[in-house]
């Protein structure tokens, strides 16, 4: 399968069982902004347990997973709702391409809400046509921000996928969506940056980025 069939494969099984996502990480910043290759793909899904079991009937034929990881994620995430740092999340591996899939649970954090209330349909693949749920252009950048900083500005990714969707959608954005939710992520020195296209605040990198933090290729 190539990557945009692995992601129609599980966003389908989500449609399927009436599960709202929505498609973030570098598939969404490469829709609004500047393509480029990527070995994983972020979906957040508001899956609850009751759903867990259909779900891995749905997709296990083609993808490493267990059942008993999905649980622990739907389990734990409620309990950070408040802890903005921290995701709760499962990985799924396609058999064939070992193309991954990190599965984040939804805690029901307001921003959460808002990313949900605010997806859009975009076109996944074509003859025939088929679509799914991808995060809106201003919720790309925060997120990419918002990465950024809990990267403590290691992934100059983030950054420069930030900078490609900025200079595709231009006008088109909610800067007053962006600013307002910039505040409540606590990542409003990083988008003014972003906005006026200089260099970002500097931070201080964790003593082991690369084992506290999923960095997204």
């Amino acid at each position: 399968m190539q990557p945009n069939e692995v992601l129609l494969f599980i966003t389908d099984a989500l449609d399927a069982l009436g599960v709202m996502y929505c498609v973030g990480g570098s598939f969404a910043s490469s829709t609004y902004g500047e393509p480029r290759a990527t070995r994983d793909v972020d979906i957040l899904a508001a899956l609850p347990a009751t759903k867990a079991r259909p779900f891995v009937l749905q997709i296990e034929a083609e993808f490493f997973v267990q059942l008993s990881d999905l649980y622990d994620a739907i389990t734990l995430a409620p309990s950070l709702h408040n802890s903005p740092m921290q995701r709760a999340s499962c990985n799924l591996v396609h058999r064939n391409s070992f193309f991954r899939v990190d599965l984040f649970i939804a805690s029901d954090r307001p921003y959460e809400r808002a990313q949900f209330a605010r997806r859009i349909p975009q076109i996944v693949a074509i003859n025939p046509e088929r679509q799914a749920y991808f995060v809106s252009p201003e919720d790309i950048i925060l997120l990419k921000l918002d990465w950024y900083r809990m990267a403590q500005g290691i992934l100059d990714r983030q950054w420069s996928d930030v900078q490609a969707v900025l200079a595709t959608q231009g006008d088109t954005l909610d800067t007053a969506y962006l600013r307002h939710w910039a505040k409540q992520l606590a990542i409003s020195d990083l988008l003014d940056a972003a906005l006026r296209g200089v260099p970002p605040p500097r931070l201080t990198p964790p003593d082991d980025a690369a084992a506290q933090l999923r960095l997204d290729l």
